[in-house]
């Protein structure tokens, strides 16, 4: 089956590109370009930088997995990817200002913790850490329960678009250990 690429916005930023295999099946990649380093008809990035290079070399890497028929699409994303894809596509219209800065600052706060895992391993242990670790930076309680009830809505919005959530995260609120 024919892999499609393409990106959807023309805005002056990096975008992610899209992977498309028949009529119904496109999803957004963890891929992005920028739409003035895009050749539509070649549905590759023209090799400008180093990064573009690269970037084409991984686009070719995918359609040949799709074309083998290996399963890519099943990847489970990240903390940050679902935290971004929430504050960039799917509330955009719907948060306020203040509550998108509050997520922003929560994915610069997990950036800083430096272990950013899937949502597919945060178990008790993760989470503890993760408040050990705060508490070693001297943030309050109050914050330290605030970025856990983030970890939570980032956890049942993976579980709302079909990504695997470990089961501490579905069944449990992080919230009792602070």
């Amino acid at each position: 089956m024919r892999t499609y690429l393409r990106i959807r916005s023309k805005a002056d930023r990096m975008v992610p590109i899209f992977i498309r295999q028949g009529r119904n099946s496109e999803y957004r990649s963890d891929l992005t370009v920028n739409p003035k380093d895009w050749n539509n008809k070649k549905q590759r990035a023209y090799p400008r930088t180093p990064y573009l290079k690269n970037l084409n070399t991984e686009l070719d890497r995918i359609v040949f997995q799709n074309s083998t028929r290996i399963d890519i699409a099943k990847k489970p994303l990240g903390t940050d990817k679902v935290l971004t894809r929430m504050i960039e596509d799917t509330y955009l219209d719907k948060w306020s200002e203040g509550t998108r800065r509050g997520y922003n600052t929560f994915l610069k706060l997990l950036e800083r913790y430096g272990k950013v895992p899937n949502l597919v391993t945060i178990d008790k242990v993760v989470v503890d850490d993760f408040l050990s670790w705060m508490r070693k930076e001297g943030y309050s309680k109050n914050y330290q329960g605030r970025q856990l009830v983030r970890l939570k809505t980032v956890a049942r919005e993976a579980l709302r678009i079909g990504e695997e959530v470990h089961q501490y995260q579905a069944l449990h609120s992080p919230i009792e250990s602070v």
